[in-house]
């Protein structure tokens, strides 16, 4: 396990500016893909403060990494994924006093994967309210990668992110994860800002295309949208309404004239409750 002691906290990054916010990235292993049936078995955090007005992350506050029982034993499928066996987590629980905490001045949440990771969160920490209705962003969904480096076109995941930027980390273990989305936000100061202009816009609008025919799967792949398996849909984030209506015309073209398809503003717990039809 990652062990904060041994750091001295904070981490200066750079030169502290006065107006500093706080952001928490986050991640989760967890013990499969459904968050409906499956539960966190490891949760990375770490706290930093940014600068509005230079847009720049200039300390590291606090982290958090640690195991908990699920209770149940561990697929070995995900113990080769992650490393991490049932002998790793039995006993072992959260320190939720502390993880409130570190939300207690409500801060923005970074998640590689947010539609992943959020509801996992949600559900383990429903009952603490410092822990329930946190913004958060999405660094894999939020960024345009390819227009910060070009050698980051061709995959928005952690792993291709850092390897294609010369930075090499042992992958899938949450605090992990966790620093790499951290280093690459603070290595690539365009993608952070890209990450805050899209966050704070309020033009970010994801488009749902429900009940789309499993024919049209490359198609949609091809033109951007990713699908959603706790929800059984394909989106895709548009960053305007001009990239929306340009979606919405192409969507038109792909269903029957009784096709629908809505959109919504956030990642809201059911997207379907933000049911819209066009």
């Amino acid at each position: 396990m990652f062990n904060a002691v041994d750091y001295a906290l904070p981490i200066q990054v750079a030169p502290t500016v006065g107006d500093e916010l706080s952001i928490v990235v986050l991640d989760t292993e967890t013990t499969g893909l459904d968050f409906r049936n499956c539960k966190i078995i490891e949760l990375g955090l770490v706290k930093a403060k940014y600068s509005p007005s230079k847009c720049c992350i200039t300390s590291i506050t606090d982290i958090y990494d640690e195991f908990e029982d699920p209770h149940e034993e561990i697929d070995p499928i995900i113990t080769k994924i992650t490393g991490i066996t049932t002998d790793d987590v039995r006993g072992k629980f959260f320190d939720v006093d502390k993880i409130s905490r570190i939300f207690s001045d409500d801060p923005l949440v970074i998640a590689h994967n947010a539609a992943f990771d959020r509801p996992f969160f949600d559900k383990r920490f429903s009952v603490d309210p410092v822990l329930q209705n946190l913004q958060w962003t999405c660094s894999l969904r939020n960024v345009n990668w390819g227009a910060v480096n070009k050698d980051l076109i061709f995959s928005r995941s952690l792993e291709s992110l850092a390897f294609n930027s010369g930075f090499f980390y042992d992958a899938h273990r949450a605090i992990n994860d966790v620093l790499s989305t951290l280093w690459l936000l603070n290595y690539y100061p365009l993608a952070f800002k890209n990450l805050m202009d899209t966050t704070f816009s309020g033009n970010i609008i994801t488009i749902w295309a429900f009940g789309l025919d499993k024919s049209l799967k490359d198609e949609v792949k091809k033109r951007g949208y990713r699908w959603n398996s706790f929800e059984r849909v394909w989106n895709k984030v548009c960053i305007n309404e001009l990239q929306l209506n340009e979606e919405a015309n192409f969507l038109r073209q792909l269903y029957d004239p009784q096709g629908m398809y809505f959109k919504v503003s956030n990642m809201p717990k059911n997207p379907r409750a933000s049911f819209k039809a066009v």
